[in-house]
């Protein structure tokens, strides 16, 4: 295995990182392999106090699937906010169903590649259970997230 430790300082916080790369030998820095790395960061404080995160695998890939990161506030009242991740940009269409599929509103929106935050308003709905779709354009992925209405 092959160490590596490097420092840095941010707003007089100093964080050494140690990374530990898997595989025999090192991969020299000019090639273009597919590798996986565990981290794990040590944080010092000015007062020398120090704190070790816990050991995190780090792929390379690219983000290849279209992924809820989260849906809030649940149970909602007037809005949620739905965070996506995309690996492309592009148009999606989003519906609001009842709990037995039923299509209640339909409207297109656009994704970036990467982290999205998208505002629904459901103050139009009844109270009870809902499910969020969203369908993309090009891709044709297809996410799935469950909320409550208040």
């Amino acid at each position: 295995m092959h160490n590596t430790i490097t420092g840095i300082k941010i707003n007089g916080i100093i964080m050494k990182i140690t990374q530990i790369e898997t595989g025999i030998l090192p991969i020299p820095p000019n090639e273009t392999t597919k590798k996986e790395n565990m981290t794990e960061e040590m944080m010092f404080d000015l007062d020398g106090h120090s704190k070790l995160s816990n050991i995190v695998l780090i792929r390379g890939d690219k983000l290849n699937v279209l992924q809820v990161q989260g849906l809030y506030p649940n149970p909602a009242t007037s809005q949620i906010n739905l965070l996506l991740s995309s690996p492309i940009q592009e148009k999606m269409q989003l519906q609001l169903m009842d709990i037995t599929g039923r299509t209640i509103v339909q409207r297109w929106i656009s994704v970036e590649t990467g982290s999205n935050n998208i505002p629904v308003n459901i103050s139009m709905l009844s109270s009870g259970s809902y499910l969020v779709k969203l369908l993309g354009a090009s891709s044709q992925e297809t996410i799935v997230a469950k909320f409550v209405k208040q």
